[in-house]
Formats: structure tokens, C-alpha cells, sequence
């Protein structure tokens, strides 16, 4: 199967034979023949965005999240109904209320526009997740009606144009069938067609065995690559379970000639049970509360028939009407006294006094803010007297941890003291080399010597920039000078990359330094069909493989003196020779 192919021209051609409106016509070739309406990511805060670069369009194609737009780029670029796509089309006027409820007229981009063979369709995507908390906050814009999602204040100016607003819904839980098809998109890019007696053997073995590992496969025909494999999962002529199986899983993706075969399988072999969602570890019994659970249960079963074992026998009964089971019943954690001896008074200006000075950017000492507060509640209530130390740490620690650091430390440090993303909404990470990597510069703790004149030594810090493969770990390739970050330093790492490797990465990550988002490392990313995206401003946790390296090189030493030709020298070799000169 190769990728089609579909240029401007094309698209504009079939517009035409399409039976719209004026107004639908005219929005339609303007998103044909203009650049995107914006530049997506440039407020965000969780979301990676970046730019995809489409080999059936012939261009690169903007997305704000990889794990709701990209993933549905992707499968759109293996949609044979989808002849064509285009990112950020033209905005347009829509009336919708306001934080206070007051009816306003505004802007709005859509994120993608779809061309059909005989239809247009004008594209909001999100995840399923963010369209229930839209729904809950603006219930008079967001409805869901039979499972679809309809965004009204768009929808409705859309209609007036002739055009339907596709709300399209992204379950965060597919990031296996995600990957899988970005592997199939980049087996296509690499093999055009599978020779044909290859393909038969494949299809020899396969008649043999009811199914087989992608391992075995390939072991039986040592002429066939896994691309191939690949390709022919891609052309229907061989099957797997793109939603379960892992494709670069080789000794446990399974496929066979035929679906049902495989249904037949996932019946014999012993499945996982499916994950609920995430649970907090706040229900989550303790190892006491766990034991005393079953200290009752044993009462219980031993037959015992006191008045507390018979309240216990009800408590379970009740309990079991509810779907709960006998030790769920039984777990019942001690409250000990739940009045609060501190009064409301109190409270509320201990409450008051972190949220205005200990959460500011004075960022005093808990010590400090707390005499502080000793003096400023005197004023508050006389009557009483101020909380303790160790009650004003409890308080402190019932504020959210993200909104302290970011009140103390800005946004950085509130990034950092966030919650981790649930892992039921993150993408899968690399599961083959080259596939995604990370690149970073960082200026090194070296003092190096460039030269010696009239009897002074004359000396500089390099810039290192890095290259690290996120699905080994290992460092690709490094680029060592001394002037300031630039495109210069971007296209030698590819240089070098490319000599090194003799391939170039599918995809790289950055975070949002000038020379990552500049017009050079953009036109030098879409030439050589490498997707390329880049952190939120302030959450170097995204793009943590060359952030670590960075935190090694930095912590390794500042007092190493070497000789340019030293460094340089140095630089011929793997990193951990710059690592130990730093010692």
C-alpha cells in the first residue's frame, strides 16, 4: 500500500465538485490557498504540540496535543475515505456567553478541516475527558445527544455557512493503537511494496500455524524484514490486534491469515483484566485497617454470636446490597474525635495569612511567616490564641502543592510540583530506536583555555547540544562550540546523526528555546519528514531524557580547567569522557 498522495490543486478541483454554498465554498478554497489562521501552542501549559509531517499531503500539519490531535492525524493519514486535511482554517465570528453569562461576540478556529470524496466536514478535536468538563462548565455550549458531541455556538455559525462542525471525541486509552499506526505509517514511508514471493511465504507459514509470533514469522522467512510484516498488516493481507498488540512487541504481537483466528486466541489465552481508571491512595485502606477488617471477618465466621458480631452480620448484609463484599464491609477506619477544637475564627485567618504572605513571592520561611502571623492575629482575634507551629504546617499542607510553588517559585516551580498525568492518559513511550528523541543545548561548567596573550589565559564555556534517543536512553550524538545556540548547532546534530547512524529520528522533542521554534530548524524538520514538537514553556519534565543529562553535566564540576584542543579532542568521544575531565 503506498500513502496517497493529494496536492492543493487536487483538493481545490474536488471543492468544486462538491455541492456547497457560496459562503461553504469560499471558506474552503480560503483554507486551500492561506497559511493556518495561528500558530498552535503558543499559550500551552500541559499540552505538546508540534508539526506533523504528512507524506499523503505533502506538508507539514500543526497539532496542539499528541495524544488527541496527532493521534487522530494518524489515523487519518490510513483512512482511505479521508482524501485530504488541513490545520488552523479560517476563524470565524460565533456568539457565545461569557464567565457572567452575558451573550458576546468572538472569535473561533476550528482545528481541522476534512475533504471527502463528496463531502467537507469543519473539526474540533478533544479528548473525552475535556469535553465532560467543558459540558459540566458551559452546559448551555457543549451537549452530548446519542454519544456525539456538539459544540452549538460553532456548530450553529457553521450551518449558517453551508457547513457541518464535526465534534470529534479522542479516547486517551488508545495510545497503543496509536503507536501501532504511526510504526505502519513509518514501515509504508520505508517499503513500497513487499516482494511477492516473500509475501507468499508469509502467507505459507501462516497456513501452516493457525497464528504465530511476529519472531517466528520472520524466523521462518529469513528473507522477509519485519517492514514487510509490517506492510502486509497494513495491505489486510495478514491480521493483528493493532488495539492490544504491541507491533515492536515481536515475541508477543501475534498475527494470522485470518481475524477470526485470532478472536479464537484472545479466548484461550488467559487475558489481563481491563483497567477501571486510576484510584486515589486515599481509599485505600491501611495495612491496621486491613487487619482489623479481618480480625472481624474471622468473628464472623467462627460463629460467634455476641451482640457485636450480630451488628457486624448486618452491616454486611447492608453492605452486600450495595455490591460491596463482606471485607469491604468490614473495613470501618478509626475517627477518633472529628470536632475541631480550633475555632472557625481561627482557622480562617490562619487559612487567610499563608494564602497572602507564605503564598507569595517573598518566599519567607515557615518559621518566619509563622511569627509573622503570630503578631498579625493578635490584631485579627484577641480573644484567642494563634495556631502552633506544627498546626500552621498542616494548614500549609492542605493548599494545593502545585498552587504553593507557583505563589513562591512561579510557574516553573508550580510545573513542577504538579501531578504527574495519569497514566491512563499518556501516550506510549518510544518502543524503537530512533523514534523519538530528545534534543537540548546547555552551556558546560568548563573553563576552558581558547588562547594566551601577553602573559593572560583567556578562557570560555562551551556550548554542548545533544541529541538522546527516548527508547534506549543512549546518546545519539553531540555538537561542542562555543558560540551561542543556533541553526548552525541544529543541523550539525543531524549531520551528525545522520553520518553516525546512517538514519535520521522519526521524531524530535524539544522545549521552547528561539532556535527550536525558528523558520531554519521548522523547514529543516519538514524537508527531511521528521515530526517535531516542543514542551510547555516551564515543564522540562516533557522533555526529561536530555534534561537529565543536562542536571549530570551540571553537577559534575565547575573547576575543570581544560586547553581548547582538550575539549575538543574530548569531543571525539562518547560523553563519558567530558565526564570524567569534569571531575
Amino acid at each position: 500500500m503506498s500513502i496517497k498522495t493529494v496536492t492543493n490543486e487536487y483538493l481545490l478541483n474536488l471543492v468544486e465538485t462538491y455541492k456547497l454554498t457560496a459562503a461553504a465554498a469560499d471558506y474552503a478554497r480560503e483554507t486551500l490557498l492561506t497559511e493556518p489562521s495561528r500558530e498552535v501552542g503558543q499559550h500551552a501549559r500541559n499540552n505538546v504540540a508540534g508539526a506533523f509531517c504528512s507524506p499523503s499531503q505533502g506538508i507539514t500539519i500543526q497539532y496542539e496535543s499528541h495524544t488527541a490531535e496527532l493521534a487522530k492525524i494518524l489515523r487519518w493519514e490510513l483512512d482511505p475515505n479521508v482524501v485530504g486535511y488541513r490545520d488552523q482554517p479560517p476563524m470565524v465570528r460565533i456568539r457565545k456567553a461569557d464567565k457572567n453569562g452575558v451573550l458576546r461576540n468572538t472569535t473561533y478556529t476550528p482545528d481541522f478541516v476534512l475533504f471527502f470524496s463528496n463531502d467537507i466536514r469543519v473539526v474540533e478535536v478533544k479528548t473525552e475527558s475535556k469535553l465532560r468538563q467543558l459540558a459540566d462548565k458551559y452546559p448551555e455550549q457543549w451537549e452530548c445527544i446519542a454519544g456525539t458531541w456538539i459544540y452549538l455556538p460553532a456548530e450553529k455559525a457553521f450551518r449558517e455557512k453551508g457547513l457541518s462542525h464535526w465534534v470529534c471525541s479522542v479516547d486517551t486509552t488508545q495510545s497503543i493503537e496509536t503507536n501501532n499506526l504511526k510504526t505502519l505509517l513509518q514501515a509504508s514511508r520505508m517499503t513500497d511494496a513487499v516482494l511477492p514471493r516473500v509475501s507468499k511465504k508469509l502467507l505459507d507459514a501462516l497456513d501452516v500455524s493457525a497464528w504465530l509470533s511476529l519472531s517466528n514469522l520472520q524466523a521462518q522467512v529469513p528473507q522477509s524484514s519485519y517492514a514487510d510484516i509490517y506492510l502486509m498488516i497494513l495491505n489486510k493481507q495478514i491480521f493483528t490486534n493493532l488495539k492490544t498488540q504491541v507491533l515492536t512487541d515481536k515475541e508477543s504481537c501475534f498475527v494470522a491469515s485470518d481475524p477470526s483466528l485470532l478472536s479464537v486466541r484472545d479466548e484461550l489465552t488467559e487475558q489481563a483484566p481491563d483497567v477501571i481508571g486510576s484510584v486515589k491512595t486515599s481509599v485505600v485502606p491501611g495495612k491496621a485497617e486491613l487487619e482489623r477488617a479481618l480480625a472481624r471477618l474471622e468473628r464472623i465466621n467462627s460463629g460467634e454470636q455476641s451482640r457485636h458480631v450480630r451488628r457486624l452480620r448486618k452491616q454486611v448484609v447492608q453492605c452486600d446490597a450495595l455490591g460491596k463484599t463482606p471485607l469491604q464491609a468490614l473495613i470501618m477506619p478509626r475517627k477518633g474525635n472529628t470536632n475541631h477544637k480550633i475555632t472557625e475564627k481561627v482557622r480562617a485567618c490562619a487559612r487567610e495569612h499563608i494564602q497572602s504572605y507564605y503564598m507569595s513571592s517573598e518566599n519567607p520561611k515557615v518559621h518566619a511567616a509563622w511569627t509573622k502571623y503570630k503578631n498579625w492575629s493578635r490584631d485579627k482575634h484577641p480573644d484567642f490564641d494563634p495556631v502552633s507551629l506544627t498546626t500552621y504546617k498542616k494548614f500549609i499542607a492542605l493548599e494545593s502543592s502545585e498552587a504553593v510553588a507557583y505563589s513562591r517559585g512561579g510557574r516553573r516551580a508550580g510545573n513542577a510540583a504538579a501531578a504527574t498525568t495519569s497514566v491512563l492518559d499518556r501516550a506510549l513511550t518510544a518502543t524503537r530506536p530512533l523514534e523519538r528523541c530528545s534534543v537540548d543545548h546547555t552551556k558546560l561548567k568548563f573553563f576552558v583555555k581558547v588562547c594566551e596573550s601577553n602573559g593572560l589565559e583567556y578562557v570560555r564555556k562551551p556550548w554542548l547540544s545533544a541529541l538522546i534517543d527516548d527508547y534506549s536512553g543512549y546518546l545519539l550524538t553531540f555538537f561542542l562550540t562555543f558560540q551561542d545556540p543556533s541553526k548552525r548547532s541544529v543541523s550539525m546534530l543531524f549531520r551528525n546523526v545522520a553520518r553516525e547512524h546512517g538514519r535520521l529520528p522519526e521524531h524530535v522533542h524539544s522545549d521552547r528555546g528561539s532556535d527550536f521554534g525558528s523558520v531554519y530548524y521548522r523547514a529543516l524538520a519538514g524537508h527531511y519528514g521528521i515530526t517535531s514538537d516542543r514542551s510547555p514553556a516551564g515543564h522540562s519534565r516533557y522533555n526529561s531524557g536530555v534534561e537529565q543529562l543536562n542536571k549530570q553535566l551540571v553537577s559534575a564540576g565547575v573547576k575543570a580547567r581544560l586547553s581548547a584542543a582538550e575539549l575538543f579532542r574530548a569531543g571525539g568521544g562518547r560523553m563519558a569522557t567530558l565526564l570524567h575531565l569534569s571531575d
